[in-house]
């Protein structure tokens, strides 16, 4: 019997520095090792910073097999790579690249960008409280309302939520639910806390449910939070 295709997330901002590759890593992992899903990640952005934690944990551990595969495409050949592992995984996450807009390719990278929103059927979107990185989302939101159009008229699956990552618990907080009702984007009820001590612990061997950390207790349930409230959102099952 053919194997059910993958559904296909994307975590994406086009503002670097928020956390798309740290949320990745941590939902990929606890997928696959908590909830005993087949997942993959395909990474798009050149930087390829997680598949550099993922060979600097293969050569501190190398008798021991990966959980799940990391694989580095650029975007033009997204499509070909996400075709090789469809029927391979339940879930394939896909890392987009940071877009920087400052240069004479900015409509290219645009193109690329929708063209690479065009495979995922779920969108999860971190913000973070600066006034600059949700001003700096807009481009993005647009490009997300497209697809969105684009899915629902060919009645093909879609669903969207952003949440509030790297909290710090400050004023500029109470800007992100106003952004969302404006954008029209529904968001996560979790905050996930700003935390360097689960950064410290970030690995795609083991998931931040086995962190034992004293330090990042807090933090550690906190996101436990998010990850519980993602799979019911994105209806995992």
């Amino acid at each position: 019997m053919k194997k059910q295709n993958a559904r296909i997330f994307l975590i994406g901002n086009r503002k670097g520095g928020v956390g798309k590759s740290f949320t990745t890593i941590n939902l990929a992992t606890s997928l696959c090792l908590d909830f005993k899903k087949s997942v993959c990640i395909i990474e798009c952005d050149s930087q390829k910073s997680i598949s550099k934690i993922r060979n600097k944990e293969q050569n501190a551990n190398e008798n021991e097999t990966p959980p799940y595969p990391v694989i580095y495409t650029p975007v033009k050949s997204l499509q070909q790579t996400i075709l090789e592992n469809i029927t391979l995984h339940d879930y394939i996450f896909i890392d987009m690249p940071r877009i920087t807009n400052e240069d004479d390719n900015s409509e290219k990278e645009q193109e690329e960008v929708l063209n690479l929103l065009m495979f995922a059927e779920s969108i999860l979107i971190p913000v973070g409280a600066h006034e600059l990185d949700l001003d700096g989302s807009d481009d993005f939101i647009e490009l997300i309302n497209e697809l969105r159009d684009y899915r629902i008229e060919k009645k093909l699956p879609f669903s969207v939520y952003a949440f509030h990552n790297r909290s710090r618990g400050i004023k500029e907080d109470e800007m992100i639910p106003e952004w969302a009702e404006a954008v029209n984007i529904p968001l996560f009820d979790t905050t996930v806390k700003e935390s360097v001590h689960l950064e410290r612990n970030l690995s795609t061997f083991s998931s931040i449910k086995s962190v034992n950390d004293v330090a990042a207790k807090g933090a550690k349930n906190n996101y436990l939070n998010f990850i519980n409230e993602f799979v019911t959102k994105f209806n995992i099952n």
